[in-house]
């Protein structure tokens, strides 16, 4: 459970992004391709394929990290420069000793992000790579994340947002879907309330932002609030280990998991970010999906890029 693994600066790149989601040429055509996709140059041998394809962290079925739509140079120039997320794969043997990757943002479309994999060699890129996948997949799920989140600020819905800093004292921005609800003194549930593909945000106070009494304390906050078809039905962490990412101020943490529902046969996926608060009690901004006709990996982390909107009111 405390199996926390940590990306230090690679934290700082994905807030760079983030911070930096608005700017470019506003005459720039707007990109394109689907979220989650990525158009990938240049790797002829698939040893890039294979770190953009791996299964997503936290879902209770695999699904791949990307979407991945793979062309040449040629195609490239003809009909891919305007895609939203392009990785490219040189090799430049005069231009480097070692497989590096470096990026750009907004170069022929807005928003863009433009990931160059820089090797010397074949055989360098192979051995090197899958080292550098977890750079590769931050960078771009950072890039996704930055969009949606520049969308939430403009569009989001004004009164959840608002029953968020009355009962939190936070501001966080609330999916326009999310109409029905639920609350206690110390508890909100948003949801869009979807026949298919359900998604929901709860926000709840904890006694410690301990990590390691994160899944006793978030049981108890839902066996009394998240119901099922009968009060003897309720939600609860299923037992797997969860994936923990801390953040680089100690102060915050995202855990992955599973959920279940005890007594029905219900699951799914959820994101939880815990905040510690002066006061040493832990706020939680959480997301979970339940979607048993399909997929659920875009469904998540759209509704995850709320919980990063998240921020403590100034008194």
């Amino acid at each position: 459970m405390r199996n926390k693994w940590k990306i230090g600066s690679l934290w700082t790149v994905v807030l760079c992004l983030l911070l930096g989601c608005n700017e470019g040429n506003p005459l720039q055509p707007k990109s394109g391709g689907h979220p989650y996709e990525v158009l990938l140059v240049g790797d002829s041998g698939g040893v890039v394929m294979r770190q953009l394809t791996v299964d997503m962290a936290g879902l209770p079925q695999p699904e791949p990290w990307f979407d991945v739509v793979v062309t040449d140079s040629a195609g490239f120039q003809r009909n891919g420069k305007t895609m939203r997320n392009v990785v490219r794969v040189d090799v430049a043997p005069a231009a480097t000793e070692r497989t590096v990757i470096r990026y750009e943002r907004n170069v022929f479309a807005a928003p863009q992000i433009i990931v160059h994999v820089l090797t010397p060699s074949w055989k360098a890129l192979d051995d090197e790579m899958p080292a550098l996948g977890e750079r590769l997949r931050t960078l771009l799920d950072g890039a996704e994340r930055s969009r949606q989140m520049a969308y939430l600020s403009s569009h989001h819905a004004m009164e959840p947002t608002a029953t968020v800093e009355r009962k939190f004292g936070a501001q966080m921005w609330i999916p326009v879907e999310m109409k029905a609800s639920m609350q206690t003194d110390s508890f909100l549930w948003l949801s869009n309330d979807a026949a298919e593909g359900m998604c929901n945000i709860c926000i709840y106070r904890i006694a410690s932002a301990d990590t390691a009494r994160f899944v006793a304390a978030r049981d108890s906050v839902m066996e009394r609030n998240v119901k099922g078809e009968t009060d003897r039905m309720h939600m609860a962490t299923a037992p797997f280990p969860l994936q923990w990412l801390q953040g680089n101020d100690s102060t915050s943490w995202v855990a992955r998991g599973l959920w279940e529902m005890v007594g029905d046969a219900m699951g799914g996926p959820f994101v939880a970010r815990i905040m510690q608060q002066p006061d040493g009690t832990a706020l939680v901004a959480e997301s979970f999906v339940y979607a048993p006709e399909g997929k659920k990996r875009n469904l998540l982390r759209r509704t995850e890029a709320s919980l990063f909107t998240f921020k403590k009111v100034k008194e």
